[in-house]
Order: structure tokens, then sequence, then C-alpha cells
């Protein structure tokens, strides 16, 4: 089918959806799931089987963009805690420049019937949207031990972002934009601003699910320096994926191979460090347990859990 691209809301970008799948996964034999936002909305799945069907996503929130994040009062991390750096340094000021216009080019596209990442020509100039402040212009890595480019850019009162591999284009002529494009709020209840969280994972014919992966953007409050996640599945928690504030900003990914079943609870959580390696405010918890899929064939999904 033909993705319509909507401004101003999470669009995933399909290869890395195809392609984030784990050395272990059969995905001739799975279907993937990605839940978007996990915070104060309902669950949205997007699944794949063999090719990829993306429905209407979260609908970011009108609000203005700004800094959210909490001040609170620190506690001190276990010294004990593993922690895996999903860093892989800084985007030259040329590769900032080619992605910021890149992804810029989506603001209001919603006002163009019909355009999208596919029909959009390599030179297409977009809405006219301007650049003024480039941010967190930096590379991680993922699950795959790919790498992948990250900006946000300020326009208009507002802030954009885009996180993925830069425009290319087959000897076909085909034109290939692997990144998500998200617009930022501070109106998350979670306290974290930002943008919503996508999080995925693959379904198998047995009920069994693994490949999970989630990520977000995080707006840094006064002293944070770092933030870091995890994924508790089934009581047992992972290592602690970590990122560097950069420009009062941060993006952090986390992933885990484990393979749950109905039932299976696990969950998300995410906390915020200052220079002393010190908790800032409150740890974010997102709850998820392991439910029956609505097509009633066998796969399950991860749902909210209550």
């Amino acid at each position: 089918m033909t993705r319509q691209i909507p401004a101003e809301r999470p669009l995933p970008h399909k290869t890395v959806i195809l392609d984030r799948v784990l050395a272990d996964t059969d995905e001739k034999r799975g279907r993937k799931t990605w839940l978007l936002p996990v915070v104060a909305a309902a669950s949205i799945a997007v699944v794949a089987t063999g090719a990829l069907t993306v429905p209407s996503m979260l609908k970011s929130d009108p609000g203005p963009a700004g800094k959210g994040g909490s001040s609170a009062t620190t506690t001190t991390p276990k010294p004990a805690d593993n922690t895996v750096s999903v860093d892989r340094g800084s985007l030259t000021e040329a590769q900032a420049k080619a992605f910021a216009t890149e992804c810029i080019k989506w603001v209001g596209s919603h006002d163009i019937p019909g355009q999208t990442f596919e029909t959009a020509p390599l030179d297409w100039p977009g809405m006219g949207a301007k650049i003024g402040k480039i941010r967190h212009a930096t590379k991680v890595t993922d699950s795959d031990r790919s790498t992948d480019w990250t900006v946000a850019v300020d326009s208009g009162g507002r802030t954009y972002a885009c996180d993925g591999t830069i425009t290319t284009k087959d000897p076909d002529g085909r034109v290939r934009r692997n990144y998500t494009f998200t617009t930022f709020s501070r109106k998350y209840p979670d306290g974290l601003g930002g943008s919503g969280d996508t999080a995925g994972s693959i379904g198998k014919p047995d009920g069994t699910l693994t490949g999970f992966s989630s990520s977000r953007w995080v707006t840094a409050g006064p002293g944070v320096t770092t933030v870091q996640r995890r994924m508790v599945m089934k009581g047992k928690p992972g290592p602690w994926f970590t990122t560097d504030v950069v420009d009062g900003l941060a993006y952090i990914r986390s992933w885990s191979s484990v393979t749950l079943r109905l039932g299976d609870k696990a969950r998300v959580e995410t906390r915020r460090l200052d220079k002393d390696g010190n908790v800032v405010g409150p740890v974010v918890t997102d709850r998820r347990i392991v439910v029956k899929g609505r097509s009633g064939d066998g796969y399950t999904a991860l749902d909210f859990d209550k």
C-alpha cells in the first residue's frame, strides 16, 4: 500500500522496521507488531506479514514545543548497574545540515494530497518550513549494530525531529527515505517531554513474542546530563541503555531478545541522571502484558498492563 505521510505525527521508516530483527528471528514465519505511544493513548499496532501495513499513527500534541523533565530530589543508582551506550559520536556540520533539510520538508506535508515518502522526488523542496536551529546532531546504534542519524530542528516555534538514515536514490530511480519524522510536545503526562514512545515486537504463530525494541526523544530538565532506559522481561531486568544529553535533548533506544508468552509481563523503565550519576526525578515506567491478538489466529501482542 502507499503510505500517506502526515505532518506532525511520528512515522516509522519501513526499511528500518523490517530490518530491525535479531539474528535468531525467522521473519518469514513471524509477524512484527509496533505499538505507539506508551503514555496516555490507546495501543496502536503496525503489523508486517511479508508486506508492511501502516495504519494511522498517534496524532502529535498540538501544544507548543518546550522543555519537560523534572528536577525533583535525586537518588543514587546502584553501583552494579550494567550499562550499554547507544551513542556513536556526532554528525559533521554538513551531515547535520543535510539531514535537517530533509527532515524539515515534512512540516505541513499533509497539505499536499498524495504526497508520500515514496512519491516525493529526491529534490522535493518541501512545504517551505525554515530551519531555525539544528540540535542533537548525533549518531546512534541499534539492535542490529547499524548506525542511524538523529537531528532535531527548531522551526516556527516548534521542534521537529528525525532519526534514521539520509535519503538515497536507487539506480532504478526509487527514492528511499528510511527515517522517522516526529513533532515534539511538552504535554506527555510522564514528564519526559520530547515525543511519544515507539515500541515493537515480533509475533510468531506459536503465540510467542520476541525481538523487542523501544525508542524515544526526551527533553532533558535542569541538571540532567544522561538518559537511560531498560527492559524488564518477566521480572528480569536487562542492561540500562544510555545516551548523553546534547543541546538539552536525548534520543534513547533499548532492545531485548527475550521470548514472552501469553500472560507474561514486561516493562520499560526510563530514568534521568545528573553529572554525578544521581537519578533525577522519578523512574518512568511503562507496563505491558502479553494478550491474545484480535485476529484470533494464534498470534499475541503486548498491551497495556492495568
